[in-house]
């Protein structure tokens, strides 16, 4: 199963439109306010180059054979904002297995998160 976490700030209008997006939809999700997380948020910002939110985590385990067990690797996607046309890369590969999604609005971050 996936979780999503959304990375918000007080008073920010987008984080506020998706996170009620995404209750109206019923997609189950958590927020960590950026205000009492700084720490988080800060390692989100270093990796991706961008200081836009909302930022949005989706963690999954998935399954990986080793010496013929079953174990389960948490695997992160980070879907995040474009800070300008011209620096857009739709994905990225990042350290330890994370990808990085850029997306150009918050119609594109909301349907990433929707359809995990």
């Amino acid at each position: 199963m996936k979780k999503i976490k959304i990375l918000a700030l007080e008073g920010c209008t987008r984080c506020e439109t998706l996170i009620n997006q995404l209750n109206e939809a019923g997609v189950l999700h958590t927020v960590v306010h950026c205000n009492k997380n700084g720490a988080v948020c800060d390692e989100m910002e270093r990796l991706t180059g961008t200081f836009t939110y909302p930022i949005s985590v989706i963690i999954e385990k998935k399954p990986i054979e080793k010496n013929g067990f079953t174990v389960y690797k948490e695997i992160s996607t980070i879907v995040y904002f474009a800070n300008n046309y011209s620096s857009f890369t739709p994905t990225k590969k990042l350290a330890d297995d994370r990808v990085a999604i850029q997306v150009l609005s918050l119609t594109d971050m909301y349907n990433i998160l929707k359809q995990s």
